[in-house]
């Protein structure tokens, strides 16, 4: 299998937040935004690289000025961890409309254990 070095930065990346090293992914996630076809990855390693530094407001304020529905499930679990109940709902019957399997089975699967 051929990884390009994007791939393999974004996964670098990824490894850096499970691991707490998030100066590190934040690095990784600067070099990845220069180029328009790594900008997802890399708002993505920035939200969770927020997320794992314990600073989920300014992760949803920056995944909800982002185009891209695949960061959903990243700004949901800040709502939750929020107490953001209303927007929560607000957003998993958003993705629960969604054409994207992935997106409405993690809306199903949080909507259970949010209800449960």
């Amino acid at each position: 299998m051929e990884y390009s070095v994007n791939n393999l930065m974004a996964r670098l990346g990824l490894l850096g937040v499970e691991h707490r090293h998030h100066d590190e992914a934040m690095a990784i996630a600067r070099w990845l935004a220069r180029q328009p076809q790594t900008m997802e990855a890399a708002c993505a390693i920035r939200i969770a690289a927020l997320m794992g530094a314990g600073r989920c407001e300014e992760a949803l304020a920056e995944g909800d000025q982002a185009p891209w529905p695949s960061l959903g499930p990243w700004l949901a679990l800040c709502e939750r961890q929020l107490g953001y109940m209303a927007a929560l709902e607000r957003r998993l019957e958003r993705m629960a409309q969604s054409e994207d399997c992935d997106l409405i089975r993690f809306a199903e699967g949080m909507r259970a254990q949010v209800v449960a």
